[in-house]
């Protein structure tokens, strides 16, 4: 349609250019000038971003940047993944502390319960406090609030103390196990932000150890995470086998992939476009309004910087999906891909890590010096026919004969 478009314009105009232009510069023609007009900024905008769009994604991920504005935006990225990491720390030293404690306070108050005088009530005092423990424990149960390790010791230091005391055992004995199960939930929680925090650390930096291969961007960071997952994890070069993994992926799960990538390249496409629109519309008022003037139009860029705005963190969530996907396909199929390969399945992750790296030195370094074995599984030989009863028959008519 575009080329048609392209090649009748191209004939009138050279044909007549003025009554090419007479035509439609008349005032009944407008409207259908000006549909044309549209129909050809939106065929021709579609085949510059089918070709632009590798472009506009490797800007967003850090690739085409000025020397010290991407330096810039590494340092900036490089506090933000110190900031975190030591937000990861702080997680797993509060998860150990409440490990450790919680293992000391159940041992502490067993010994206690053990240890403790059987058969004999509560004095009053003693009662009530009992009583004023219950009340706190059964506060900080209804409050819902994540519990730490300050919260809790004050109500075990006091049911320890009760156990010192002659206390009713059947009310004592609730409220221990009341407050041993607090301990629980609050050791599952710090568990789970933990689990968070290293999965939301990983899904945007290409963690190793404790650095990390830090990009200028948002978008090249998560992209960086992605395809540095399968390596950190069984030793796979995900850039460069990526193209040969995706032979062995079942089409259920490829239409997966395919919408994610397909997202990606939207939301990236839009981004670029909408910059654009805003350069572009900013470039002209500045060129066509004259200076002094305040008119409508000049909020009209804004609109395409706001734009670029909301497209670019749909383009980072949407990366932030596409990098799921990837690593479930390396963790899916990477089996299937070593099949393709002729290669033998390894059968602990240690044998796996060493196999991959041997098939790296040859693919991704060239080094043909590397021993390999591989594996070519010999084709079935098909299963013998069955012969029919009338068949058996005939053969034994026939050796008695012979």
């Amino acid at each position: 349609m575009v080329l048609f478009v392209g090649v009748s314009i191209s004939t009138a105009l050279l044909i007549d250019f003025d009554r090419f232009a007479h035509f439609w510069s008349a005032a009944e023609k407008r409207p259908a000038a000006s549909g044309l007009v549209a129909l050809l900024i939106l065929a021709s905008s579609a085949y510059v971003l089918m070709i632009v769009n590798p472009v506009f994604k490797r800007m967003l991920e850090g690739s085409y940047s000025i020397a010290w504005l991407s330096d810039h935006m590494r340092k900036r990225k490089r506090r933000e993944f110190a900031c975190r990491r030591n937000k990861l720390h702080r997680a797993l030293n509060d998860l150990g502390q409440i490990r450790e404690e919680r293992k000391a306070w159940e041992k502490a108050l067993v010994q206690a319960n053990q240890a403790r005088s059987e058969g004999q009530l509560l004095t009053g005092a003693e009662a009530e406090k009992l009583s004023q423990v219950e009340s706190e424990l059964q506060v900080l149960v209804e409050s819902g609030k994540v519990l730490d390790l300050p919260t809790l010791r004050p109500i075990y230091d006091q049911i320890l103390h009760l156990y010192q005391a002659e206390c009713d055992p059947e009310q004592l004995e609730a409220l221990h196990w009341q407050f041993l199960e607090l301990v629980s939930d609050t050791h599952r929680i710090a568990e789970s932000i933990y689990a968070r925090s290293l999965a939301d650390l990983q899904s945007r930096f290409a963690v190793s150890g404790q650095s990390a291969d830090v990009q200028s961007t948002r978008i090249g960071n998560i992209m960086a995470a992605s395809w540095a997952y399968s390596y950190n994890r069984y030793g796979v070069d995900a850039a460069f086998m990526w193209s040969r993994l995706q032979k062995g992926i079942p089409d259920t799960y490829s239409r997966i992939v395919e919408d994610g990538r397909i997202a990606f390249d939207s939301c990236s496409a839009m981004t670029g476009l909408s910059l654009l629109y805003g350069l572009g519309t900013l470039a002209w008022q500045i060129l066509s309004i004259p200076p002094g003037i305040i008119s409508w139009q000049l909020g009209i860029p804004l609109v395409g910087f706001g734009l670029a705005y909301i497209f670019y963190f749909a383009a980072v969530e949407a990366a932030r999906a596409f990098g799921s996907t990837l690593r479930t396909s390396f963790d899916l199929f990477r089996f299937e891909l070593l099949e393709d390969l002729h290669l033998e399945l390894p059968t602990t992750l240690k044998d796996e890590k060493q196999l991959w790296r041997r098939v790296n030195d040859i693919f991704v370094y060239g080094d043909t010096s590397t021993d390999i074995t591989y594996s070519h599984p010999g084709k079935k030989s098909p299963p013998p026919k069955k012969s029919t009863r009338g068949e058996n028959l005939l053969t034994l008519l026939r050796d008695l004969i012979s």
